[in-house]
């Protein structure tokens, strides 16, 4: 006969992933400022020096297929919708830079 987790055990199990979707909601929510931030501040770059840019990107709407998630490290990642998977590592910025690195070595 298998044994059943205490109740207490249930309980701070439950707790403890309260707290990890809180700490989530938390990290999603400061990246989201930051990364609209960081948007408005590029917008007024392409304003004054690329306006044709700035006017394109004010009618821009994207696309239900592009979604980014949030790793557990507070770095941003891009969902494949076709295959539901995260398009980069746990560390989606080494990885770009380590792409970027052979592509200027090798380039086509």
């Amino acid at each position: 006969m298998t044994k059943l987790p205490s109740v207490e055990a249930q309980i701070e199990s439950l707790s403890n992933k309260i707290d990890e979707t809180i700490e989530q909601q938390r990290r999603e929510q400061e990246f989201a400022d930051k990364a609209n931030s960081k948007f408005e501040e590029n917008l007024l770059a392409f304003k004054q020096y690329f306006p044709e840019i700035f006017e394109k990107f004010l009618k821009y709407e994207p696309s239900e297929h592009f979604q980014f998630i949030l790793n557990d490290n507070g770095t941003a990642n891009i969902i494949d919708y076709e295959t539901r998977v995260p398009m980069y590592s746990s560390d989606p910025i080494k990885q770009a830079v380590e792409q970027v690195h052979k592509n200027l070595e090798n380039p086509i």
